[in-house]
């Protein structure tokens, strides 16, 4: 069995990969830094929190300008985002293992589902979400990030948290159901 934590990280991963946000950010990169961004996302774990990275092939090493830019590029995104917030982390210059491997430069950064509202419950957060949602991805993706985030700020085992946990679980699709084990939350 699948741990939940896995499960989340990686439909969250996915959904990201195909968000309208994703080029959003890469498009603000690369119009206000004025470089290349390869627009195939990686993820990573950066001190226990999941995140990602894109590759910037056209840098060597980041200047002070270009990180200040950059902090501003994703000002800029989070502005003209409607389902991802998000917040730069570092950047990585251009490394060499000389006669084995190169590494292409980069930045890390967090993506956290927006919110539009602050219900004052899990449940209210919850409904308004999925009255917010359009399609079965949507539905789909708004059910993982609150799964993901109920996990990552509770105790799946307290009532509250594990009553929504069960509620959403039931509703995600059967063949993501069928992999999720609630006892394996800490892979």
């Amino acid at each position: 069995m699948i741990s939940l934590k896995h499960i989340l990280v990686e439909s969250l991963f996915d959904t990201l990969k195909r968000s309208p946000d994703l080029k959003i950010l890469i498009d603000a990169v690369r119009n206000v830094v004025n470089v290349d961004v390869d627009d195939m996302l990686k993820s990573a774990n950066m001190s226990g929190r999941e995140g990602y990275y894109l590759r910037v092939p056209s840098i060597r090493g980041w200047t002070t300008k270009q990180e200040e830019d950059l902090r501003l590029a994703f000002d800029e995104a989070n502005q003209k985002t409607k389902k991802y917030t998000f917040e730069l982390h570092d950047v990585e210059d251009w490394e060499e293992e000389p006669g084995e491997r190169y590494w292409d430069a980069s930045f890390t950064f967090f993506a956290t589902p927006a919110r539009t509202s602050e219900p004052n419950d899990k449940e209210t957060m919850y409904n308004a979400l999925v009255k917010q949602a359009r399609t079965d991805v949507e539905v789909e993706e708004t059910l993982i990030s609150l799964l993901l985030t109920a996990v990552r700020d509770g105790d799946p085992d307290d009532i509250d948290n594990r009553n929504l946990l069960d509620k959403q679980y039931n509703q995600l699709p059967g063949d993501i159901r069928s992999n999720i084990d609630f006892n394996a939350l800490d892979d």
